[in-house]
């Protein structure tokens, strides 16, 4: 089996990363391997995943609902992996703690910012706010990995709307903290 870097995530604060083989999946999960972004994610079962790519930017849903048929989604995981991302202007952490003071400045913040350094120039930070001008409300999870060293940003969010956040955010969180990274 490949060696893959695994990231352990506590809302997007891992407590240490480890080399390990690919490890079994919880029940009612699949792994859905994302190659061209050197990463791994857990589904749950019946869920559909969809990958795309725009120049630096490589993208991957995990979504309750059929995005290629209803073209959009209310219930998932999204993950944008932007690679040489100094090209834009920014460095990543930079851009990264801006977003998240943006965000907290303009939204209905439900679990405020947090910070947690990974590694060397490897920085994790994330906010989950109400986005009300969305009908249902929807709740919304960042969970931001910024690597100046790479020059690669990873902004990934899980959502929901608020009505079934708690059933949902178990799914969420398991996909969050289940990431895999090489």
């Amino acid at each position: 089996m490949k060696k893959i870097i695994i990231c352990v995530l506590l809302y997007c604060s891992p407590s240490y990363l480890i080399a390990i083989a690919l490890p079994d999946t919880p029940d009612g999960y699949d792994w859905t391997s994302y190659e061209e972004a050197k990463s791994a994610f857990l589904k749950p079962d019946n869920w559909y995943v969809k990958k795309e790519k725009r120049g630096n930017t490589r993208a991957l849903f995990l979504t309750k609902e059929n995005i290629d048929k209803e073209d959009k989604f209310q219930t998932g995981l999204s993950v944008n992996v932007i690679s040489n991302f100094s090209s834009s202007g920014n460095r990543p952490t930079s851009y990264a703690a801006n977003y998240i003071m943006e965000i907290e400045k303009t939204r209905d913040i439900v679990l405020k910012p947090f910070l947690n350094k990974m590694a060397d120039g490897i920085v994790g930070m994330g906010i989950r706010y109400r986005d009300v001008s969305k009908e249902p409300i929807i709740l919304i999870h960042y969970c931001i990995i910024a690597d100046d060293k790479a020059d690669t940003l990873r902004l990934m969010f899980s959502e929901s709307p608020e009505i079934y956040w708690d059933e949902e955010w178990r799914h969420g969180e398991k996909m969050l903290k289940g990431q895999l990274w090489r």
